[in-house]
């Protein structure tokens, strides 16, 4: 019986010890690594398939577009190695890229891989939903509508590391624009290789931003890795990004108060516990909320009177 209990409690141990040893755990502050919580999942890493701001926010740690954006949102070069040149009284863009720039798989990221991503996100077959924020660029509207023919858009490579962007009209915000999630460029071999699946896993897809994703669990964690091959990896200071994904702001805040993560969002009844902690950080942030009413499968929604009357009853 002795024996036995010894065997129990030598089990046991050996459990604790392995769940302690777990140092690169999700919870892990081992090295430089950021936890934060988020709440839902990202929806996919292809960039042209989503409109989340969660998986917005983590393409711009594993992806790099022309421009992101600084602390005052303003824009500043990311691949493109400088602002553009203007022409045309400014509705024609010449963008030169930089040439140290790669991606995971070892290949240069290249004005192709944004004339590619481009082209494909208003593809009518690609059923981009936020494809419309791209119809400042000539003919991107009759393209994504089918009218035209995708060689049509005024997107070209005049060469590896320079990109020609022609505008409908000079847009004051254009650079700002260019850091949005779904102008980031593709690697058309990663996009042709995973066909359907690209972008479905961590695996199934290449990276050219300061992180790459070690491991991504659905509706459960996301976890990142610096990116060594980035060009400017020397800024980078973190080794990892934890990402846990919970639903419940309350189980996220508890988190928070044992040290298990860095950073949370809370709701307001809880803003009074920590107002006098320097933790708390306050911004403001504008969202808009719509409905669309499919008039093509519900006939009552043809009725204009019909959509009047559910856009009144809504308190806005």
């Amino acid at each position: 019986m002795k024996k036995f209990k010894l065997l129990i409690i030598t089990i046991a141990l050996a459990v604790v010890l392995a769940g302690c040893s777990s140092a690169e755990g999700i919870y892990s502050d081992k090295g430089q690594v950021f936890r934060k919580v988020i709440p839902q999942d990202m929806a996919s890493l292809d960039t042209a398939m989503v409109t989340d701001t969660v998986s917005f926010d983590i393409f711009n740690q594993v992806y790099e577009g022309l421009y992101s954006l600084n602390d005052k949102d303003e824009a500043i070069p990311g691949v493109a190695k400088e602002l553009p040149k203007e022409s045309n009284g400014g509705k024609t863009l010449t963008i030169k890229l930089r040439k140290d720039a790669k991606w995971s798989n070892g290949d240069k990221v290249t004005a192709h891989d944004f004339v590619y991503s481009w082209q494909r996100a208003l593809k009518p077959d690609t059923a981009a939903e936020y494809a419309y924020i791209m119809y400042d660029i000539k003919n991107a509207e009759e393209v994504n509508l089918g009218k035209k023919d995708v060689d049509e858009l005024g997107v070209k490579a005049v060469d590896d590391y320079t990109l020609k962007v022609e505008l409908t009209k000079p847009i004051p915000y254009i650079n700002e624009l260019f850091a949005f999630g779904i102008f980031m460029p593709q690697n058309e071999k990663a996009v042709k290789k995973y066909g359907e699946q690209y972008g479905t896993t961590a695996e199934k897809s290449v990276y050219n931003g300061p992180f790459k994703v070690k491991n991504w669990k659905v509706e459960d964690k996301i976890e990142l890795e610096k990116n060594n091959d980035y060009w400017d990896n020397k800024k980078v200071h973190l080794d990892r990004v934890n990402y846990k994904v919970l639903k419940d702001q309350q189980a996220g805040s508890a988190l928070y108060d044992t040290g298990s993560v860095d950073d949370t969002s809370i709701t307001a009844d809880q803003v009074e516990k920590y107002e006098d902690e320097e933790g708390l950080q306050k911004r403001l942030k504008a969202s808009t909320f719509y409905m669309k009413m499919n008039q093509q499968t519900v006939p009552a929604f043809k009725n204009k009177d019909m959509r009047l009357a559910i856009a009144k009853s809504i308190n806005k």
